[in-house]
C-alpha cells in the first residue's frame, strides 16, 4: 500500500500542477483541465475535480514512476468508482480559508441522481487511501490541500453498465452546495481534433464549427 500511495499521489498531484508530458493519443495536461473547473463568486470558490476511470489509464501510462504491477494494484482499487475532489471555501481578508459544509450529488446523461458512498458501503481499501492522502495534500498544497475533499461514486449499476463515462455523448452535473458544474460530453481532450479549413489549425473534437472563422470543421480520415 505504501508505493501505491506514493504513485497515487505523485499522479494526481503532478499531473495537475506540474505535468509536462503526453500520452500517444491524448494529451494529459488537456484532459486534467477538461476534469477541473473553478468558480469563484466574490469570496467564495469551489473547485471540482472529477475523476474517472480515463484518468488513471492515461496519467499511468504518462508515468515514469509506475510499473505494471503498481498500475494493475492502483487500478484495481480504483476499479467501477468515481472519484470527485471537491474545495468549496470562502477567501478571508488575510488570505485564510474557511471551508464549508459540502452537500454533493452527481447526475449522469440520463438525468439520474447519485448521491456519494458512505466508507461502509464500498471499497475499504479505496477509502483507507483516499484517508492516508489528506495529510500529504496539506502539506504538499498548504491551505488548499487541507480543504481538498474526496467523494466516491460508484460507476457500475445494478445491471452491470457504466453510470457516467467521459466517452459518453450528453452532459453529467456534479452539484456543489447547489451549484452545477457540468461536464459536456465526451471530454474534447479524448476525441479527435478537427481541423479548420481557413487555417488549418487543430481545434476541439465537439466542435462543429470554427468559433474564429465560422468554417465547418473537417474531421480526420483515415
Amino acid at each position: 500500500m505504501k508505493s501505491v500511495l506514493s504513485i497515487f499521489f505523485i499522479l494526481m498531484f503532478s499531473s495537475q500542477f506540474y505535468a509536462q508530458v503526453k500520452s500517444d493519443k491524448v494529451d494529459l495536461i488537456e484532459l486534467v483541465n477538461d476534469l477541473i473547473i473553478t468558480k469563484k463568486t466574490d469570496d467564495n470558490l469551489k473547485q471540482v475535480w472529477w475523476i474517472p476511470e480515463e484518468y488513471w489509464d492515461v496519467a499511468l501510462n504518462d508515468s515514469k514512476y509506475s510499473n505494471v504491477e503498481i498500475q494493475n494494484e492502483i487500478k484495481n482499487i480504483l476499479k467501477d468508482y468515481i472519484v470527485v475532489s471537491v474545495v468549496d471555501v470562502d477567501i478571508k481578508l488575510y488570505g485564510g480559508l474557511k471551508s464549508n459544509d459540502i452537500a454533493i450529488s452527481f447526475s449522469n446523461i440520463n438525468g439520474e441522481k447519485f448521491d456519494p458512498m458512505e466508507q461502509d458501503e464500498g471499497n475499504e481499501e479505496l477509502f483507507t487511501l483516499l484517508e492516508m492522502i489528506k495529510p500529504t495534500m496539506k502539506n504538499m498544497l498548504g491551505q488548499f490541500g487541507e480543504k481538498m475533499n474526496f467523494y466516491v461514486f460508484k460507476n457500475i449499476d445494478d445491471n452491470g453498465n457504466i453510470i457516467a463515462g467521459p466517452y459518453q455523448k450528453g452532459e453529467i452535473t456534479i452539484n456543489v452546495n447547489k451549484e452545477d458544474f457540468n461536464y459536456k460530453l465526451p471530454l474534447g481532450s479524448l476525441v479527435e481534433k478537427k481541423t479548420c479549413p481557413f487555417d488549418k489549425e487543430l481545434l476541439n473534437g465537439n466542435w462543429d464549427y470554427c468559433p474564429w472563422h465560422g468554417k465547418k470543421l473537417i474531421e480526420k480520415t483515415n
